[in-house]
């Protein structure tokens, strides 16, 4: 039970990084154009 409430969190975790960095990628690759 534990861990898998850890996995789910991580993975939430993870998730929210990926779409964070995502957004700043296209944010740079508007400001270069």
């Amino acid at each position: 039970m534990l861990n898998n409430k850890y996995s789910h969190f991580s993975s939430g975790w993870f998730v929210s990084l990926l779409s964070y960095v995502a957004s700043g990628e296209v944010r740079l690759l508007y400001l270069c154009k």
